[in-house]
């Protein structure tokens, strides 16, 4: 799923198993068996590698207006690393067609999504489609593309055979799924 050989965070997709049920599916990748070698891991994020450039023209401008304010704040704020819950379940149906693709999925911003699945895809986005008939209780947890659209798009291309991947309630939070190919499709 991911490209290269790392594993980088809890949850990530590792693995997609293809059935023809979704309990087929998700017994298969119960028994998979994955292994790997564990590495020093960094937890501390201000110690962890940026994909940023500093711009320190913008870091002494803020500096400058936070020393020149009438009351400024300073402080640190962290959340957990899980914190979406979405209400709806997380999942996707993929449909190839003449080499396009109809992805259906309770998706919240489709445009944008689009664009990422074309990318993810290395397609152009004219040959991507999603449809969202049914919307509401995301929560912002489907703002942005998850591993199940992906997955039901890579695990199965053939045409008339639409492919769902879905993530059980249990894993949405971690980014765990299982795939299938839905029997009502």
């Amino acid at each position: 799923m991911q490209p290269g050989d790392r594993v980088d965070f809890r949850g990530q997709p590792v693995a997609v198993v293809v059935a023809d049920s979704f309990e087929t599916a998700r017994d298969a990748a119960a028994r998979l068996a994955i292994r790997y070698e564990e590495e020093a891991a960094v937890t501390d994020p201000a110690a962890a590698e940026t994909e940023t450039k500093a711009d320190d023209a913008a870091e002494e401008a803020v500096n400058d207006a936070m020393a020149e304010a009438a009351h400024a704040l300073d402080a640190t704020y962290s959340t957990a690393s899980h914190a979406a819950a979405a209400m709806e379940p997380h999942a996707a149906i993929a449909d190839w067609q003449d080499g396009h693709l109809t992805l259906y999925s309770a998706l919240q911003m489709l445009r944008f999504n689009a664009l990422e699945l074309a990318d993810a895809l290395g397609l152009e986005r004219d040959r991507v489609r999603i449809l969202a008939p049914y919307v509401g209780g995301g929560f912002g947890s489907k703002l942005g593309l998850g591993p199940e659209a992906v997955a039901a798009a890579v695990a199965d291309g053939r045409p008339g055979r639409p492919l769902a991947a879905g993530r059980p309630r249990t894993r949405a939070g971690a980014g765990q799924f299982a795939a299938g190919v839905a029997a009502c499709v």
